[in-house]
């Protein structure tokens, strides 16, 4: 890495020191505001929420996204800057009819496996018995 006279290499500070050359107060990087996050919000790692920014409610932030503006209640966001991937709703309903199939898939197993268990049985009664 090549460093000029007046610059600093910060892996922390980024941009702000270069600033800090120009106006030693170091004013002109400060952005302080709120970030109002919903209920049931997961948010993905390494992802950065900017000031001044609304997430509703039942929102997923995918890993390393960047958060720039608000998101509205029940969206599914990724990217940098964010994008809608998809609905929190559909994800949800798509959940439950997966649960749903391996019910249905776990029941006609037990069904088989009685019926399965039953003739087992039978079988063995009659060979018990011409013994």
């Amino acid at each position: 890495m090549i460093v000029e006279t007046l610059s600093r290499y910060s892996p922390n500070m980024g941009g702000q020191t270069v600033f800090r050359n120009i106006n030693p107060e170091g004013n002109y990087c400060l952005n302080l505001g709120p970030i109002e996050v919903g209920d049931n919000v997961f948010i993905g790692s390494r992802s950065i929420i900017l000031p001044n920014v609304k997430i509703g409610s039942n929102v997923i932030i995918g890993a390393g996204s960047l958060v720039a503006s608000d998101i509205p209640d029940g969206l599914i966001v990724g990217g940098v800057p964010v994008r809608k991937i998809g609905s929190f709703d559909e994800l949800l309903d798509a959940r439950k009819n997966k649960v749903i199939e391996k019910r249905k898939k776990v029941e006609r197993f037990q069904d088989e496996w009685e019926k399965f268990y039953m003739q087992r049985s039978e079988k063995q009664e009659v060979s018990c018995s011409s013994e």
